[in-house]
């Protein structure tokens, strides 16, 4: 290999496991309401057509946004169904428990009524045939859990704390009650709440039971912390909240809401775009959607797409490379890579990895080093024996 005859290529990898749509349910419970009854004055359309309108003509409303991401597909996404149906194989003893456990924050909505109503476990069965479990992480789930113990260890695990109360909180003061109460029944209140990380980290903080040779639980693990990470991070000095990347605010006031006519813009206002870093099941959802069940359109799913890309190569990692030849046929790279995000990178279920794939090639495009090459169909890395590698300060072959 010459000095001036190679060319190098330096990618970080992530595998995040990793015209359909029905209509939004707009069923009912004692507690909850289907987002498609949400929909009925969240989205633009008469009596005022121009609200939840941006000033580029976009329609931004919650429903449009909401619909294409995992939130809302929570209780349907394969590999979720796919983990549940292997941990309990592997502990049929602790079926009820396990799924139980699983639907708190899967199918949240399905679950708390349930409980409400006096039953001691909620099954994935049950999640099925649900209207309202299916519906996911819903709108009338994060907008009724009250500002109760949010941010403490008793918070945590999916243990967020709803009422049957039918109040609705928003970021707003001041609100017009009388519309939400006629269409759905619900009573509209301000909630600190609603703007800053602890909602979030009732269920995006879990901590999973160890078992003993018995089946015995003996103990715990945090299985998910990514909002204990940004709690130790610099940026809650910096009040930049999950909120900030994962639901950004507009520069610009909206109205809220279709009817009544008159109704004021209120500021900020919070696009509902819920992104991750989960390409690869948002791809799965929108190519099988008509057999999953899922209620946005491919165009929808491309939207939450794109903007989940762009902020994997934007919001996730700062990554630089310097080169040395050490002589003419040994090349070493120095690669540094910050984090930017507001937790581990890569955070959350266990089983998600990032890693450097390093090609080097001729002026042919021919490789002469490959290392962390991968398939991109199954995310296997070549030559890798097990599913995770542990990490290495200096790599020397392939």
């Amino acid at each position: 290999m010459t000095q001036n005859r190679f060319y190098l290529s330096l990618l970080t990898i992530l595998i995040w496991t990793p015209i359909f749509g029905q209509s939004l349910p707009t069923d009912s419970s004692t507690i909850f309401s289907g987002s498609g009854n949400c929909a009925l004055c969240h989205t633009p359309g008469e009596p005022n057509p121009n609200a939840l309108i941006s000033p580029t003509g976009e329609d931004i409303s919650p429903p449009t946004f909401w619909r294409s991401t995992m939130m809302a597909n929570a209780a349907k996404d394969p590999l979720f169904r796919a983990k549940v149906s292997a941990e309990v194989a592997e502990n049929p003893a602790l079926q009820a428990v396990i799924e139980d456990k699983c639907t708190t924050c899967h199918a949240p909505m399905g679950r708390t009524e349930a409980h409400a109503s006096g039953a001691a476990f909620y099954s994935i069965a049950e999640m099925a045939a649900d209207p309202l479990a299916m519906d996911g992480v819903s709108c009338t789930t994060c907008h009724q859990i009250k500002d109760v113990g949010l941010g403490s260890d008793s918070s945590f695990s999916g243990h967020y704390h709803i009422e049957n109360d039918r109040i609705i909180y928003g970021p707003y003061h001041n609100m017009l009650g009388t519309p939400m109460q006629t269409t759905v029944n619900y009573s509209p209140q301000f909630g600190a709440q609603m703007t800053r990380s602890e909602i979030c980290a009732t269920c995006h903080t879990l901590f999973t039971p160890t078992l003993d040779d018995g089946g015995q639980i003996i103990g715990e693990f945090p299985e998910q912390t990514p909002y204990l990470e940004w709690k130790n991070s610099v940026y809650p000095a910096q009040n930049v909240e999950c909120q900030t990347c994962h639901m950004p605010a507009t520069d610009y006031p909206v109205t809220i809401s279709n009817r009544p006519f008159f109704l004021a813009n209120q500021s900020p206002f919070f696009l509902h775009y819920f992104v991750g870093g989960n390409t690869f099941m948002l791809n799965m959802l929108k190519s099988h959607g008509a057999e999953i069940g899922v209620t946005a359109t491919a165009d929808q799913f491309d939207s939450t797409i794109a903007r989940t890309r762009w902020m994997l190569q934007n919001q996730t990692i700062r990554l630089s490379a310097d080169y040395r030849w050490t002589d003419d046929d040994s090349l070493q790279i120095a690669v540094a890579i910050e984090n930017l995000a507001g937790h581990k990178f890569p955070t959350g279920f266990p089983s998600r990895r990032a890693w450097i794939y390093l090609s080097v090639t001729d002026d042919s495009e021919d490789v002469l080093f490959e290392s962390g090459a991968f398939d991109p169909q199954t995310g296997q890395i070549d030559d890798l024996e097990s599913p995770f590698e542990p990490h290495h300060q200096l790599i020397t072959d392939d």
